[in-house]
């Protein structure tokens, strides 16, 4: 009779021990979107943050790199926030309504006159990009016509951008300013939006496997901003 009301015991306090389960999200820094000098984590983890912790879900920040967290999401029970969605990353990770969007160009150099109608037109041009970053899937497919010049963040592409290594880089506007502004202020003025490519839409994402993940994320939604309702 113990042995069975054991068992019973154990199956109800079950889905408590589920929710009571800590959720892992793995951060690294790229501000002032996320920014880990930042007590909110930057503007995205103001939104974020604040939605998780109205669902109840207890959850643990981790710091690693945004590469270590990209091979993380595909392997363990993780999530992360700040990520935009492909085709490639649908088949590993499962995604969050979008809560925050910005708008992406291609930036150049102010004394060098490109042709530049429309995305296709950049493949004849030196272009660099971020490691390990998405440019949404459109840009995506262009980017794979040409070599790229891959750099280890945007303020390296930038300065190879000032430098004339290459002719042009995809930057969100709210990251590429402050960058220019903290890091190159005299020459910041040396570059400017080119062409618009997009706007591009940020995700909290998890494991495509994780049970906890999917859980989360279904509370979530409900909690983050309605993009269509925000101008």
């Amino acid at each position: 009779m113990c042995r069975f009301l054991a068992f019973v015991l154990l199956l109800v306090s079950k889905p408590f021990l589920l929710k009571a389960e800590p959720l892992i999200v793995a951060i690294s820094d790229f501000p002032p979107s996320i920014d880990l000098s930042n007590k909110n984590y930057g503007i995205h983890g103001a939104i974020v943050l604040s939605a998780l912790k109205k669902t109840g879900q207890p959850f643990e920040i981790k710091i690693y790199s945004w590469s270590k967290i990209a091979q993380m999401l595909d392997t363990q029970d993780i999530c992360s926030f700040g990520w935009v969605k492909n085709e490639d990353r649908q088949t590993r990770w499962q995604y969050s309504v979008p809560y925050h969007a910005d708008t992406s160009y291609l930036w150049g150099r102010k004394d060098n006159q490109l042709n530049l109608a429309s995305l296709e037109d950049a493949t004849n041009y030196r272009i660099g990009v971020t490691r390990g970053f998405s440019y949404g899937q459109q840009f995506d497919d262009v980017l794979l016509k040409v070599e790229t010049d891959e750099g280890f963040d945007d303020a390296v592409n930038l300065r190879k951008l000032l430098g004339g290594r290459i002719d042009l880089f995809p930057g969100q506007a709210l990251i590429i300013e402050p960058i220019l502004a903290s890091r190159f202020a005299e020459q910041a003025d040396e570059l400017e939006p080119k062409l618009e490519i997009n706007r591009l839409s940020h995700h909290f994402v998890c494991n495509i496997n994780s049970e906890l993940g999917k859980h989360t994320i279904q509370k979530l939604n409900p909690l983050l901003p309605d993009l269509e309702k925000t101008p």
